[in-house]
């Protein structure tokens, strides 16, 4: 290498050297501008125009804002931190929650504070995050301040959407469109409800949904006052109110209100937004809400069939219950020729002792319908394997059939075991009654359904009784998956085809045979599998009930459609069938209904003379 080879070489290096030291003498810089940036954020800044923190895991300090409120409960102990004066962006919130330790003391409310401490997104499985400052230190800088004002939700202030929960899988931020975005800007802030109605009952959890404004300018409602869940609507204006310890959320039913304005902290937990209670909720006005009695009647050539889910009905169920389902059948349903029952427990209840039997329980139903002036029925089931129905662990939860036999013939035949499946000859059904596709893996760990023989004016009618698997697992609606999955809809999509699959069979055999399939679906008519279901074979029947009035269950809020009664073709000719939700149970506060389920009623015209053995 010559000597002005060597000379550029040595400049390179020298110049390479530099380069890195300087680098290296600059990022110290680079980090005390951070953490200059880091210090004195203002709560709009961290909580962003997102459901998460730009400062994710970062050390904040000096974060200022006045104490709102408090709370210290096992899984949750700490205070919401607000700004006094609002940054005018309708999409930030302006407060917190501050997280303690257990031996950290709570400050008072009024007390402005300064606050540092890592930031944190805290949440649980499946479920959006509550944007958190875990606190290292505080400072008190003043104490006794008003607080800052609450946030108008309604009418008067800012509207929830009424119509999308989230639509763009997070993509973009859009309160005014996306449910999860509307009240993730408002997380941690004072906000306020006028005059809220309940859509719901009180939840195990003590929350209740409601609707702003007495429910002005909300989704379709139903006729009873709560609102109903539809395909393309899942109401994002309910509101859930949640009480606290000294500030009880009161029991109540749907389409009771409070009198005035309610206050709290718009919070996010267990898979839903709420309003923690900050102050006593005005006087709440209770509404008159009949129980309703079908106007649907037997006769000389009307069959009436009814579904009734009896909520884990077994033998050691207090008298109270007993009777109460028992006057139900009787004044409510009129007594019908037929009643298909589900979540019939074994005599033991949820005692895992091996039994599997529920006559007790059956026959204490029964005298129970004769004691309060009722016919007297008879009844018919399948008795389960034990522990292979799902369920209640312990509990042997099945389907089964009540029938009058001064109204209906049934004949029993044959002596069917848990896994005798249904089998169809030209004269009926070979064992009766018997089960649908039990050894079909679809009904794995579920309740088998059962396929029973009736006659009513000397004709055949064949019923499946159904309680499809649970809704158990799926996601909330309100969660951190969107669009939700619904992963329980899985197994309902293979017994529903199991079903039909003896369906087919049915039909094929017995062109001209009259078919009832009903019970728990635990699926809303819009939804696949009931979709399924009906194919072009079958008629849903709930799809003529006027929609206001077409629900039978309420699950947070939502007035929705679980138990369905489809029929062939051949029941549903124009002016010959009748059909009926008797609203009696789901809108009712717990100690005062017989079941979570409404019950069905529908009736069929059978044209030729009463022929019935006895």
């Amino acid at each position: 290498m010559n000597n002005i080879s060597r000379k550029i070489s040595l400049l390179f290096c020298f110049a390479f050297a530099f380069s890195n030291i300087q680098a290296a003498n600059t990022q110290p810089l680079q980090n005390e501008s951070q953490e200059r940036q880091l210090t004195g954020l203002r709560i709009a800044e961290i909580q962003g125009e997102s459901h998460t923190s730009l400062y994710r895991e970062r050390i904040v300090k000096q974060v200022k804002g006045i104490v709102t409120s408090t709370i210290a409960e096992r899984k949750m102990h700490g205070f919401w931190l607000q700004s006094k004066n609002d940054d005018n962006n309708r999409k930030t919130s302006n407060a917190i929650f501050v997280a303690l330790s257990k031996k950290q003391k709570l400050p008072e409310v009024g007390d402005k504070l300064s606050v540092s401490g890592k930031v944190t997104e805290t949440s649980r499985s499946h479920e959006l995050s509550r944007t958190t400052i875990n606190c290292s230190s505080f400072q008190l800088l003043s104490a006794q301040n008003s607080l800052p004002e609450a946030i108008l939700i309604g009418r008067e202030g800012v509207r929830p959407p009424t119509k999308i929960i989230e639509n763009d899988n997070f993509s973009s931020f859009e309160p005014e469109e996306d449910g999860l975005d509307f009240y993730e800007s408002l997380e941690g802030m004072r906000v306020q409800l006028n005059k809220p109605v309940f859509v719901g009952s009180k939840s195990r959890f003590g929350e209740i949904p409601t609707l702003a404004d007495k429910g002005s300018g909300a989704a379709l409602r139903t006729r009873r006052g709560g609102i109903l869940l539809r395909e393309d609507d899942l109401n994002p204006e309910i509101i859930y109110i949640r009480g606290r310890k000294g500030i009880v959320a009161p029991q109540a039913q749907v389409g009771d209100y409070f009198d005035g304005q309610v206050k709290g902290i718009l919070d996010y937990s267990y898979g839903s937004y709420k309003v923690i209670l900050t102050e006593i909720p005005p006087k709440l006005i209770r509404q008159t809400l009949p129980r309703e009695k079908t106007f649907i009647r037997n006769s000389e050539k009307k069959l009436v069939v009814a579904n009734y889910n009896v909520e884990n009905l077994d033998f050691h169920d207090k008298d109270t219950k007993f009777s109460r389902i028992a006057r139900d059948i009787k004044f409510n349903l009129n007594s019908p020729d037929i009643l298909a029952l589900q979540e019939i427990q074994d005599d033991s209840g949820p005692s895992d002792d091996g039994t599997v039997k529920s006559d007790q329980t059956l026959k204490k139903l029964t005298d129970a319908i004769q004691a309060a002036g009722g016919p007297e029925y008879n009844f018919c089931l399948v008795e389960p394997q034990d522990g292979k129905d799902g369920g209640q662990p312990g509990a042997n939860i099945r389907v089964a059939f009540l029938y009058n036999s001064g109204r209906v013939q049934f004949v029993a035949r044959g002596n069917a075991r848990p896994n005798t499946a249904g089998a169809i000859t030209e004269t009926g059904l070979l064992v009766n009654p018997a089960r649908v596709a039990p050894a079909n893996q679809a009904f794995k760990k579920s309740r088998k359904p059962l396929i029973a023989e009736f006659k009513f004016n000397g004709q055949m009618l064949f019923m499946i009784n159904c309680h499809l698997n649970s809704k158990g697992g799926d996601d909330s609606i309100w969660g951190a998956n969107q669009p939700p999955i619904f992963s329980s809809e899985t197994q309902r999509n293979a017994q529903v085809s199991a079903i039909n699959g003896f369906v087919d069979s049915l039909l094929t055999m017995l062109p001209n045979a009259r078919l009832i399939i009903l019970g728990d679906m635990n699926e809303h008519e819009f939804r696949q599998p009931i979709q399924t279901l009906a194919g072009k074979r079958l008629i849903n029947l709930i799809e003529f009930v006027p929609e206001p009035e077409r629900y039978t269950y309420v699950y947070k809020g939502n007035s929705q459609t679980l138990d369905h009664i489809l029929v062939t073709r051949n029941l549903a000719r124009p002016e010959t069938f009748e059909i009926d939700i008797v609203h009696l149970n789901a809108e009712f506060e717990q100690s005062k209904r017989a079941s979570d389920h409404e019950p069905l009623a529908a009736s069929f015209l059978f044209e030729t003379g009463l022929q019935v053995d006895h």
